[in-house]
């Protein structure tokens, strides 16, 4: 690698170059050294990603120990002469070299096609004895399967993780004048905090069946849910029954608007 730095080094007119990595005095590196580390931490996550698609552990190194992304690193430096050095020499003299070098890289990367070499790659070096097999251009190498101490190989594909409408997260549930028995029915779920403001943490089936329940039967009264979403406020807001606030879209974002008042005794229903 060294050798390497010299020879980029004379091409470019640099003179003599030290590879030097100070995470505590990062805007005091030269702007080589900050385009080599923000490229290496690029290069470190797509190789990160192609070792755990195969079922690889990032930790189980064969030159780096004594880290958790030991392995990660093994692979990266295959790649470096051919990616992220050329990219950090090129840009000796820029200003910002640290972004340039992620925009750079990112155009490297098409003309590559890094990701599935490397997948292929630690394919190859985990199971060598199928270097003469007739592959399918489709795959390059035979998979790399996951394996349970008990039940053997795992099905690609397959997870074992929480489906999202299992996963419990928090709600907020405020009530007004609701039945005694959907009082009832959120006290098995949820904590009420305050008089009607009911807090806890379920499912997402758990939380839409309560939310069913009370939309049937809140008459008069009224009740707001609010809960975790994937939207740009972070979380939703549902109402039923006889609200003056009701929630409104304004291009992805939520506000409340307000409702007129009903006419002195109207009858509400």
């Amino acid at each position: 690698m060294k050798a390497l730095y010299r020879i980029l080094a004379q091409q470019h007119g640099i003179g003599r170059f030290s590879r030097n990595y100070h995470p505590t005095h990062w805007d005091q590196q030269d702007p080589v050294n900050l385009a080599l580390s923000s490229a290496n931490t690029c290069l470190h996550g797509i190789v990160h990603a192609a070792l755990l698609a195969p079922g690889c552990s990032p930790a189980l190194g064969f030159v780096h120990t004594g880290t958790q992304h030991a392995f990660v690193y093994d692979i990266a430096d295959l790649y470096k002469a051919d990616t992220t050095l050329p990219v950090a020499f090129s840009l000796h003299q820029s200003t910002n070299s640290e972004q340039d070098a992620r925009r750079n890289f990112r155009e490297e990367l098409r003309l590559f096609r890094l990701l599935p070499r490397i997948v292929r790659d630690i394919q190859h070096l985990l199971t060598p004895q199928a270097e003469d097999a007739d592959l399918p251009e489709r795959h390059g190498a035979p998979m790399v399967h996951l394996r349970d101490p008990q039940s053997g190989a795992l099905p690609a594909g397959a997870t074992t993780a929480l489906r999202p409408t299992d996963v419990p997260a928090m709600v907020v549930l405020a009530t007004t004048a609701v039945p005694d028995h959907l009082r009832g029915a959120f006290s098995r779920w949820t904590t009420e905090v305050v008089s009607g403001i009911f807090t806890g943490s379920v499912s997402a089936r758990v939380r839409d069946k309560l939310w069913e329940a009370t939309s049937a039967v809140v008459g008069n009264g009224a009740a707001v849910l609010i809960h975790p979403a994937p939207t740009e406020l972070g979380y939703a807001i549902r109402t039923a029954g006889t609200r003056r606030r009701i929630p409104a879209d304004f291009n992805g974002l939520t506000f409340m608007k307000m409702t007129a008042a009903p006419p002195r005794g109207a009858i509400m229903e």
